[in-house]
């Protein structure tokens, strides 16, 4: 939690209604710790309770993504992680994998992993030279910087759920059926740069 900001990331609801992202300094969380040593089939049980879990919907303003420890028998734990898409894709999630293997066996991430030690090299190096910080709005400029265009779309509660009810509609005379809204954005979002 402490290296990875995206999992103290959460999505909350702006002063005017819309949900932003933001990621907190901290978050409260423990990981939870079952048995089922004691089922008659740990492995059976273990099947069951992830279904049961994953079928969960996460609260996205307290986490992102869901952990539990599982004592399946004597010597043998199974460890459930569930993160949602908005903080991790498939590469994010086996980077985070492979991270915790690290931590597991006992070697600091930094420590061990040579990309690691090449991206913090590297951005050392690049941030070195970097030019003063860029002032905002009512002061003057940095001479430094590069020109960046902004373009604004507010879309609005009231387009959003009209968005949302095409996208939840059904039937041959729907052609967007099935295609979540993140999808459709990024259709948009293509079809608009393209």
């Amino acid at each position: 939690l402490h290296y990875a900001d995206a999992c103290r990331t959460v999505i909350e609801d702006s002063p005017g209604g819309m949900p932003q992202q933001r990621v907190r300094e901290a978050i409260s969380w423990r990981t939870e710790i079952f048995d089922l040593t004691g089922e008659p089939d740990p492995r059976a049980a273990l099947r069951a309770w992830v279904e049961e879990r994953r079928s969960r919907p996460m609260n996205l303003t307290e986490r992102l993504f869901d952990s539990a420890l599982l004592r399946i028998g004597e010597t043998e734990y199974a460890w459930y992680l569930a993160n949602h898409h908005i903080i991790a894709d498939g590469w994010a999630g086996l980077l985070h994998l492979e991270n915790v293997s690290r931590l597991y066996a006992g070697a600091p991430i930094e420590q061990t992993d040579p990309r690691y030690r090449q991206a913090r090299e590297f951005w050392e190096g690049y941030l070195a030279n970097t030019p003063e910080t860029p002032n905002f709005f009512g002061h003057r400029k940095s001479k430094a910087g590069s020109r960046v265009v902004r373009v604004q779309l507010p879309v609005g509660l009231e387009r959003s759920a009209r968005l949302k009810a095409i996208l939840e509609s059904s039937g041959e005379e729907a052609p967007l059926a099935g295609v979540s809204l993140p999808q459709f954005m990024t259709a948009v979002m293509a079809a608009w740069l393209h």
